[in-house]
């Protein structure tokens, strides 16, 4: 690998400043970081190092959507760290645009050991209020983890009700209904994921355990994951 000339100007992040593999990101910011640590989480960077032979491991990203500063820090955060740094967004749907940027790097770049490190760390963000379970469950969706958006779903069912007027009859509607998701939010979602989640949520409408306030969270997690289970393999 060697460095590839650019017009963007080249500046030096503040936080990855040592290791022998060097990272310039598609907004021009430079990382550098162990190659240890970055190729053993990724399998297409290490194929990528070793065609390289002694040449000097210089990357140079270039795709403006998925490989700016920003998700490279997510990357390096996760595979060195195992935590994930929530990004500042003024919306759910900006946030939830970011972190999928995140989880299409990982796909890209084919980063295997890092699943289960998101997986961890979204729980973890979940638990402390950090990260909003809708949009928990985008990401679950877009990094095919049907664990991750039963555990949002069931973050879902912890919150208070909505109060409404009528609903179907119901006085209060869950906090899970997927009506409380916004369209911009909804449309991020893949479509089997987002039709498990309506069948399951009607599943669950039926239950006595819905509306009682004593036995909640209901199980709308298990009810999707079973959902999930039925559609026939692609």
């Amino acid at each position: 690998m060697s460095e590839v000339e650019t017009t963007i100007p080249i500046s030096d992040s503040d936080k990855w400043t040592e290791g022998d593999f060097t990272i310039i990101c598609s907004d021009g910011v430079r990382f550098k970081v162990p190659s240890r640590t970055l190729l053993y989480h990724s399998d297409v960077l290490a194929n990528a190092s070793e065609l390289s032979g002694n040449s000097d491991k210089v990357l140079q990203f270039s795709d403006p959507d998925l490989e700016q500063s920003l998700t490279g820090d997510l990357f390096l955060e996760l595979a060195v760290n195992a935590k994930l740094t929530i990004p500042a967004a003024g919306s759910d749907h900006e946030l939830a645009k970011k972190l999928l940027a995140f989880v299409d790097f990982l796909q890209k770049y084919d980063c295997k050991p890092l699943w289960r490190h998101l997986h961890l760390a979204c729980a973890e963000q979940l638990s402390k209020g950090k990260l909003r379970p809708q949009v928990a469950f985008v990401v679950g969706s877009a990094a095919r983890d049907i664990d991750m958006c039963a555990i949002a779903l069931g973050k879902m069912c912890e919150n208070r009700r909505l109060p409404l007027k009528t609903v179907n009859g119901l006085r209060h509607l869950c906090d899970a209904d997927p009506g409380t998701f916004s369209l911009e939010l909804w449309n991020l979602i893949s479509h089997e994921h987002a039709w498990a989640y309506c069948v399951a949520f009607r599943d669950c409408l039926t239950s006595a355990d819905h509306c009682d306030e004593s036995m909640r969270p209901h199980g709308l997690g298990s009810h999707f994951k079973a959902t999930i289970s039925r559609l026939p393999r692609s």
